[in-house]
């Protein structure tokens, strides 16, 4: 099994968008701060309080199922992970992918 580990901060108000060059089932995500962020794996944007978006409180974590379909030999879904992170202040953050 491989991980791969990225890290940033978020821009206060804005979606950052974390990709990784391969399909992982889950990705776990650190709050290194202490405002919390709003995160989707489904390649929709993040709203603070929406639907769909998971909130991870200040200095926790927490792993994440990639909702994007898996890519096989038999489609042409892209071999990517994408993960988005919205909040309202600037955050350290940390996104660890594993197993494909």
């Amino acid at each position: 099994m491989q991980a791969f580990v990225k890290n940033g901060i978020t821009i206060p108000g804005s979606v950052s968008t974390v990709s990784f060059d391969n399909w992982f089932q889950y990705v776990e995500i650190i709050n290194r701060g202490t405002s919390e962020i709003w995160v989707r794996a489904d390649g929709e944007d993040p709203v603070a309080e929406g639907d769909n978006s998971i909130v991870i409180p200040g200095n926790s974590w927490l792993q994440v199922r990639n909702r994007s379909a898996r890519p096989t030999l038999f489609n042409t879904f892209p071999n990517v992970t994408v993960i988005k992170i919205f909040s309202v202040a600037a955050v350290p953050y940390s996104a660890c992918g594993e197993g494909s």
